[in-house]
């Protein structure tokens, strides 16, 4: 077991074992990805601690603190919330489902993309909160304030809303289905293109609330108008009922998607990246390397091309005539590319390419030295570990095992936590070295710390799993 799997142990131990009545405090503690089934975490203070993909089911807090606490992806089932202070957390894509809220403080929270279904809510505060793209559905609120929050495409779908305060809020673009609201206000809100249907209104407040181009049913339309509400209808919709003003809109729309398709089929219109995918795709799809070289020749004859642009482009012509077996031509453009190339991250690709070609044609020193030689130029990071996975793989492949190990190592300290993904990959070959040596410990040592690393990558952890059971 890991230290951090140790130290998540722990905490749970201390939760646990504790006197629920008494104050415990566990300051930004990791507790991520934990699975939590009937706990009781009243009185503690959780501020700034990791819950991120943590599971909650029939899990208690009373007088709990979670302020600035990552809950992202967390889930909350059946669970029972009172003095719960949740500010400034980090909520998104988080899900309440069955949950029980009583006097709890959501205010400036972020709960984008989440979900609250079949909760009863009460005396929340969600003042500056933002929900954009939620799902809020079959929910029951009393006495809530949400004052200046953000619902923008939120779906608020079956809730009843009792003594609710929206004042200043930002429903652009949401959706209310079949919604009771009673005593609520809607001051100030903004809400252009709203939708709303089948939803019943009593004793609501709509003074200066902008409904523009919002879909209102005809009494919402005419209390908001009372209570000097803006509100103009969907002009679009009012267009279309006009059979002129139909016909322009339809040839209007044919000449843009005609407009549209030239430049998505013609290469003369395409920008700097859109070439050089194309001539990509044209290889990997049907290895038309004639249509690949004619789309880069494109952007190669354009006036005004800056020595950036061109260097990149004579980059991917060079990996196009590698792919293609001529290797003389690729070595003469990345010949001409070096001489040009001022951006070191451009040299650096440019020596990796010939690297490639020499090792291909057998001349392994040769390639060696343009690898290190790539290495040391300095610029884009991701270029630099290129070259040093070529490096520990020309080493390896020569049979020089430790000269391979402490490339690996230098490797993944450079990489750090920015791509775990490829930390993960130059581990496993670093695991390989090390098992290939008869230092089978070390090897399970690294294999292990590489599983932790990568959950959520599910073919690296089979592949893992294997090497360890062998």
């Amino acid at each position: 077991m890991n230290n951090k799997k140790i130290q998540k142990q722990k905490i749970l131990i201390q939760i646990k074992n504790r006197n629920i009545s008494d104050k415990a405090k566990f300051i930004s503690a990791d507790l991520s990805k934990m699975k939590f089934n009937g706990m009781d975490f009243s009185n503690i203070d959780f501020s700034k601690s990791n819950f991120k993909k943590a599971e909650f089911v029939k899990c208690i807090f009373k007088g709990t603190v979670l302020k600035a606490a990552n809950l992202e992806y967390a889930g909350f089932i059946e669970c029972m919330f009172k003095d719960v202070d949740f500010q400034f957390s980090d909520i998104n894509y988080g899900r309440f489902e069955n949950c029980i809220m009583d006097r709890v403080d959501l205010r400036d929270c972020k709960l984008e993309e989440s979900l609250f279904s079949n909760n009863k809510i009460q005396e929340v505060l969600f003042e500056g909160a933002f929900f954009n793209y939620s799902k809020i559905k079959k929910c029951e609120f009393k006495k809530i304030k949400s004052r200046k929050s953000a619902f923008e495409g939120v779906e608020i779908r079956e809730n009843v809303f009792i003594d609710a305060d929206f004042t200043a809020s930002d429903f652009r673009g949401a959706l209310l289905s079949k919604n009771v609201f009673e005593n609520t206000l809607f001051t100030s809100v903004i809400a252009y293109g709203l939708e709303i249907s089948k939803s019943t209104f009593k004793d609501m407040d709509f003074f200066n609330a902008d409904f523009k181009e919002a879909h209102i049913p005809k009494d919402v339309r005419e209390e908001i108008v009372k209570q000097d509400g803006i509100i103009t209808p969907p002009y679009f919709k009012l267009m279309w009922k006009n059979k002129y003003a139909r016909a322009c809109i339809i040839w209007v729309s044919l000449f843009i998607i005609f407009g549209i398709i030239e430049n998505i089929m013609n290469p003369a219109c395409w920008g700097l990246d859109k070439l050089i995918n194309g001539a990509y795709k044209a290889v990997n799809r049907n290895r038309n390397f004639k249509e690949a070289k004619n789309i880069l020749k494109i952007g190669l004859n354009r006036r005004n091309i800056t020595e950036y642009e061109k260097v990149r482009l004579e980059i991917a012509l060079a990996e196009i005539l590698k792919i293609e077996g001529k290797s003389e031509e690729a070595k003469g453009l990345i010949e001409e590319g070096l001489k040009l190339a001022r951006d070191k991250g451009q040299r650096c690709k440019l020596l990796l390419n010939k690297g490639d070609i020499l090792r291909d044609e057998g001349d392994k020193k040769g390639a060696m030295n343009i690898y290190k030689k790539a290495k040391g130029i300095g610029g884009q990071e991701w270029y630099i570990w290129d070259a040093m996975a070529m490096i520990a793989w020309m080493y390896r492949d020569e049979g020089k095992v430790e000269e391979a190990i402490r490339e690996c190592k230098e490797l993944i300290e450079s990489i750090g936590m920015r791509d775990i993904d490829r930390k993960a990959g130059i581990s496993l070959e670093l695991g390989d070295l090390y098992r290939d040596m008869g230092n089978k410990e070390e090897a399970k040592r690294i294999y292990e710390e590489i599983k932790e690393l990568s959950l959520n990558n599910q073919n690296l952890v089979n592949e893992i799993n294997k090497r360890l059971e062998r």
